[in-house]
């Protein structure tokens, strides 16, 4: 399911002919799953993250990705805290090893 929903939103991304508000709703749905699997520790994170790394390049959406990452990278306090049994760690731990080095 998950393979499948990859596989949508970015033929959604790539097409030429889509609507702009239909990519950019693509880009945001990405962008949140990219971070729920990322704080999940989940296996197809990383799948996930080049597909976002690689949609920077995209002429009219590149913005959009850009925004994208803030909210992969970010906290927002209102629905991410301890409070809610999150598991608050450093996403840059999580998304690449070479950052550690």
């Amino acid at each position: 399911m998950l393979s499948d929903l990859l596989a949508t939103l970015t033929d959604t991304v790539d097409r030429d002919d889509a609507p702009v508000i239909q990519a950019t709703n693509a880009v945001s749905l990405f962008s949140w799953v990219t971070k729920a699997l990322i704080m999940r520790g989940h296996r197809q994170a990383d799948t996930w993250i080049d597909k976002l790394v690689g949609m920077l390049s995209h002429g009219n959406l590149g913005t959009t990705v850009a925004e994208g990452f803030r909210l992969v990278m970010g906290q927002n306090e209102e629905y991410l805290n301890f409070d809610n049994y999150c598991n608050v760690r450093s996403v840059c731990v999580l998304v690449s090893p070479q950052c550690l080095q």
